[in-house]
């Protein structure tokens, strides 16, 4: 009996190209083309941290700040469409109105809250041009152009526009609001 070679090549095949597309453990996520480390997410959690804007407390976890590092960067790159919400400029400028100047003078810390103002500009113009419903389908495009490493779950975007997160580690849903 002949043994057929195009099962296990198959299956190799698969997750080769699974792998290809999938975080590894050193990968926080991928957003759009650009991968964002956890040594990246280590040094942004320590920077803000030390500059006295923590990012991780109570409220928001490890998951969120990488969640939202990797939107901000998404609408820093204009993934909402250009002219949607301020510039890059712009934005350092209302950052540094109001945040500490030790945020604005950190790197890392201040271009994280000024991507993040330019998300949120963006959100709020895209909004405003596509009403509710045009809304949640352009939010849901940039959720799918993130793809967060498995330990920190998945991020869906639910009927009303908000983002709820499945955790990595138990699966519990825990309501994110934008912005």
């Amino acid at each position: 009996m002949k043994k057929s070679l195009i099962a296990p090549l198959a299956g190799a095949v698969a997750v080769a190209l699974l792998s290809a597309c999938s975080p590894s453990s050193s990968t926080a996520a991928l957003a759009g083309g650009e991968t964002i480390t956890e040594t990246q997410v280590d040094a942004l959690v320590e920077a803000c941290e030390v500059a006295g804007q923590p990012l991780v407390d109570g409220r928001n976890t490890r998951a969120d700040v990488v969640f939202f590092h990797a939107l901000g960067k998404l609408a820093a790159a204009g993934a909402l469409g250009e002219g949607m919400g301020p510039s890059a400029e712009e934005a350092r400028e209302i950052a540094a109105v109001q945040l500490p100047p030790s945020v604005m003078n950190d790197s890392l810390c201040g271009e994280f809250f000024a991507e993040n103002i330019q998300l949120s500009g963006a959100l709020e113009a895209v909004q405003s041009d596509v009403g509710d419903e045009g809304f949640v389908e352009v939010l849901n495009g940039l959720v799918g152009q993130v793809k967060l490493n498995p330990k920190y779950g998945r991020i869906k975007v639910q009927d009303n526009g908000q983002l709820q997160r499945d955790s990595g580690s138990m699966s519990t849903a825990v309501d994110m609001p934008v912005g």
